[in-house]
């Protein structure tokens, strides 16, 4: 996969446990799938942005990244984890209308790594540099053992 391509949002309260309950995630991911997109981007209850389904999300301009707070809901990943202390990133809380004030984004997992975001319900994101560069950086640390 070159890029992600994430669905427009979908609405849901979010939990705060990691468990194995997945269920939700996988109907979720495969309504995105067959709707002509990679990944479903949750929103909390208050609609601020979250994570997908199965990815943590960072979003960044001129140079600074930014990331949903974990008070938002999300299931901080092993991933995200790494993104944040070798690269910084502001913690905040964003909705879908902040998308346009942003030059790139990228999700995270520990199966994709890391992955740049093509477009967010109509929203493009053409800058790729910031992304590229944390990715090379991440892939070369994962063969040094991390």
């Amino acid at each position: 996969m070159e890029s992600a391509t994430l669905s427009d949002y979908t609405q849901r309260c979010r939990v705060r446990v990691k468990s194995l309950q997945y269920g939700d995630s996988i109907m979720e991911k495969r309504k995105a799938k067959a709707d002509g997109f990679d990944e479903p981007l949750f929103l909390n209850c208050r609609g601020e942005i979250c994570e997908g389904a199965t990815t943590n999300i960072f979003f960044f301009k001129g140079g600074r990244l930014y990331t949903p707070e974990k008070r938002c809901g999300l299931l901080p990943g092993t991933v995200r984890s790494y993104v944040m202390e070798k690269f910084g990133a502001e913690e905040g809380v964003f909705f879908p209308e902040d998308l346009h004030g942003f030059d790139g984004c990228f999700v995270t997992n520990s199966v994709l790594g890391i992955m740049p975001v093509a477009s967010i319900g109509g929203v493009g994101f053409h800058d790729r540099s910031l992304c590229d560069g944390i990715r090379k950086t991440y892939l070369r640390d994962v063969e040094d053992g991390l």
